[in-house]
């Protein structure tokens, strides 16, 4: 009789849980969808009970009697960042603090001048913009102090779930904690001088454990409400994006992940801390233990598709419900009808910012009344791509050789998606077998905690199998790069001119804006 995981995958907008045995197989998998609560101009955040109640849903959809039995160990992997001030009681304070709330920027200001941005990422491997949360713990400390007094710790989303699985006090794992911006990307413990130097309590920061750490057992309370067994190992995972690179079998240089989901990641795998003196991409640790990894990412990637659904796309969400199909589905089948360029429109997919650029707006070039609903989602698709394109060019002029990538997460689903990246990048895009990465990662991350795997090669050579494969046409890999060097262009002028800036000014009231 086989043994199984229990993985479970807590993302932005929703979240997952799989049951998979020792050869990585998945045997049952559940998904619940949720949402975040957007406030303009820069406000992301979410309850941490829709969350929790998500979360016990999905296990309970795929645990029966005879499964829980045989799961060897529960293990979780999160959107990064995304944090909350627990009381005495480890009860939450407030809601969720996203990853894409971007309230830290004066924060970020402050961080600059006091400790310097290139000191501050040969520090932390991080750049210093409002996505970690140590701008935003600054933002609390500066307008909601009671919150911060009253807080006995800083919890990300793993660490208040894995309490209410009943871990009374958890530790976090190293590529989890760097998302606070506190963490010495050498020694991946609290740096205390950057902690003293912003003035924060280095006892409200949870102890650092490696991922794969036995942390506790089910208890009694969350068995009843996950379905799971009581006194099941809970074993310490890591972020998604590094969980998810492990589950695709990232695993060598020259080859790298991109996951599709609400925002995409892009990772690539190191043996060592890689810091690039001109700051191009984030150096942070991997959830392997003695590992590191290089990446970046799009803050808006499938959220913009998704706004598409939502906002746009009615005819075919209508159809989809007709035809119980998934409205994705449909909105691709007919952007694939759109030649490459998708009629001369262009998407800047840029809807919550950039990294060098916060106040960074979506932008549609070339918008004509011949378009239609079907060149607006293909041009969607186009401009993620683009904006990935991006960061791996970056990644390239940093020394990076790219042979491959592969592909996970919600958008690898799509076979046009796909095809449209390999197009780009001009290089192969393969899909894994089991599109949700993170899933498998967790696998590993609790098989080598229970002994079920013997190193990472063995894991990846035994686990990880390839689905499909799409191989770049060069033709249209010529027309791709005409596209890709006007996106380039426009991309570049809105930041140089301060064109996103001017609106953001326009828009909150400020009067005497020059151009």
């Amino acid at each position: 009789m086989d043994s199984y995981i229990c993985a479970i995958d807590v993302g932005t907008t929703g979240v997952k849980a799989g049951i998979i045995d020792s050869v990585g197989h998945v045997q049952a998998e559940a998904y619940a969808e949720y949402g975040v609560d957007y406030r303009p101009p820069y406000i992301a955040e979410q309850d941490p009970d829709t969350l929790w109640r998500a979360h016990c849903s999905v296990l309970k959809r795929i645990i029966s009697e005879g499964i829980a039995s045989r799961i060897q160990a529960v293990c979780m992997t999160n959107q990064r960042v995304t944090f909350v001030p627990v009381d005495r009681d480890f009860q939450p304070l407030i809601p969720y603090i996203v990853w894409s709330d971007r309230r830290g920027e004066e924060q970020c200001d402050y961080i600059r001048k006091r400790i310097g941005a290139k000191e501050y990422y040969r520090k932390t491997g991080l750049l210093l913009d409002p996505t970690p949360a140590v701008s935003k713990i600054l933002w609390l400390k500066q307008n909601k102090p009671d919150v911060i007094r009253k807080a006995i710790r800083l919890w990300q989303i793993p660490s208040l779930h894995m309490h209410r699985m009943g871990v009374k006090d958890p530790p976090l794992d190293p590529s989890n904690a760097a998302w606070f911006g506190l963490l010495d990307i050498h020694t991946l413990q609290w740096n205390d001088g950057l902690i003293r130097e912003l003035g924060i309590r280095r006892e409200i920061l949870p102890e650092v454990a490696p991922s794969g750490t036995i942390v506790g057992k089910v208890s009694r309370e969350a068995a009843e409400q996950t379905g799971l067994m009581e006194g099941t190992p809970i074993t310490l995972g890591g972020g998604d994006q590094q969980v998810g690179s492990i589950g695709c079998g990232v695993i060598e240089p020259g080859i790298v992940s991109v996951s599709m989901g609400t925002a995409s990641g892009i990772m690539a795998f190191t043996d060592g801390p890689v810091l690039d003196e001109s700051m191009v991409y984030y150096c942070q640790p991997h959830a392997i233990p003695d590992s590191w990894e290089m990446e970046m990412f799009t803050i808006t990637s499938g959220a913009a598709l998704r706004w598409f659904r939502d906002q746009i796309s009615f005819p075919e969400k209508q159809e989809a419900e007709k035809k119980h199909v998934d409205p994705y589905e449909l909105i691709c089948e007919r952007a694939a009808g759109v030649p490459p360029g998708s009629d001369g429109l262009i998407f800047v997919p840029t809807m919550s910012g950039t990294f060098n650029e916060p106040y960074a707006r979506g932008l549609w070039l070339g918008l004509s009344l011949s378009h239609g609903r079907d060149a607006m989602a293909r041009s969607i698709l186009e401009g993620v791509v683009y904006e990935l394109k991006t960061i791996l060019t970056s990644f390239e002029k940093g020394g990076l050789k790219l042979k491959e990538v592969r592909v996970t997460g919600g958008g690898a689903k799509s076979p046009l998606w796909s095809q449209i990246q390999a197009d780009i990048y001009g290089v192969p895009v393969v899909k894994p077998v089991v599109t949700d990465a993170p899933l498998l990662g967790c696998l590993f991350i609790a098989g080598m905690g229970i002994g079920m795997f013997s190193s990472l090669k063995d894991f990846a050579h035994r686990i990880v199998r390839i689905n499909s494969s799409y191989m770049p046409d060069p033709a249209v890999r010529t027309r791709y790069e005409d596209y890709f060097h006007l996106y380039q262009l426009v991309s570049d002028l809105l930041i140089q001119e301060g064109i996103h800036r001017h609106l953001h000014q326009c828009d909150d009231g400020t009067r005497g804006i020059e151009l």
